[in-house]
């Protein structure tokens, strides 16, 4: 890097006109001259690059013999340098635009990592408190993954619902009192069904002051909304939520159905049939036909 100060390019930048030294040997106007002398060179041209009114360069030409560069030449070279300049500040502009997007690529990955690095000790918290919880996430995740790839997601959009099952039930363990959450629907007082319905809310609130998480956000907050609008935090339906949603909305709810303590639970199959039943009015149907679907191209 050489500074301007002192040199042809900081004159021909404020002077916006091509500069000569016809003979370095007997006379130098800047303290770069000698280095240039001592290279070889004997006559050096300076041409401004300018555009849009502003010079931001110079293009430089030595030749190694004196008195190379006459005014016909000068011409000829300016004209060159008109042609160049717009094409050079190209150049720059798309240098600093790359750079800019790599530092932003950088800076998305590090905070991917940071994300996935939470979402890891959340789980792991929650399955201190709670293993039942943790196992529940796990299926969940597999079985949207699986949904994800059967309806056509793309990959990076698996990767998120992935992360959003992980961390879908984690409220329950969070803000809801384990005696709470152990009782069946009926069997709770309304204000404990208060306290249970608001862990979604809650633990999306504090999910959404995260950066690189709020995006789940949509899929975690309608995992107990229903297809036809009947269910809750904000009584959402059919495309109100996208579909990576009501994809999270069926796998909790099959996982839920076949994974009940003390042999409550359904069979796969009552559970798919369950399912099917109910598809349109509480599960969106095409989500419920894929899954009916992995269901039957599982192995015995």
């Amino acid at each position: 890097v050489v500074p301007l100060r002192g040199t042809a390019t900081e004159w021909v930048a404020q002077n916006k006109r091509s500069l000569v030294e016809e003979d370095l040997a007997e006379k130098r106007m800047f303290w770069t001259g000698e280095q240039h002398l001592k290279a070889g060179v004997r006559s050096i041209v300076y041409l401004p690059l300018i555009l849009g009114g502003e010079c931001f360069g110079s293009l430089i030409l030595g030749s190694r013999q004196p008195r190379a560069y006459g005014p016909k030449e000068v011409k000829l070279l300016e004209r060159l340098a008109v042609q160049l300049a717009p094409i050079i500040e190209n150049a720059l502009l798309y240098r600093e635009v790359e750079q800019a997007l790599q530092k932003e690529r950088r800076a998305k990955e590090e905070l991917s990592r940071a994300a996935d690095e939470m979402v890891k000790l959340a789980v792991y918290i929650a399955g201190v408190l709670e293993p039942a919880s943790r196992r529940h996430a796990e299926r969940v995740a597999e079985l949207c993954s699986l949904l994800g790839e059967k309806l056509g997601l793309p990959q990076e959009e698996i990767k998120k619902l992935e992360r959003a099952a992980e961390l879908h039930n984690l409220g329950l363990v969070f803000f809801v009192p384990r005696e709470i959450v152990q009782k069946r629907p009926e069997a709770r007082t309304p204000e404990e069904q208060e306290v249970y319905k608001s862990h979604i809310t809650r633990w999306c609130a504090l999910l959404s002051r995260i950066p690189h998480l709020r995006e789940l956000v949509p899929y975690i907050e309608a995992h107990h909304e229903r297809y036809d609008g009947r269910g809750y935090p904000k009584g959402l339906k059919g495309d109100q939520m996208p579909l990576e949603a009501h994809i999270l909305i069926v796998a909790h709810a099959f996982d839920t159905m076949t994974e009940l303590p003390s042999g409550q639970g359904l069979s796969r199959e009552e559970a798919l049939e369950r399912l099917r039943k109910e598809a349109g009015i509480k599960w969106h149907p095409k989500v419920v036909q894929a899954l009916c679907e992995l269901s039957l191209e599982a192995p015995a």
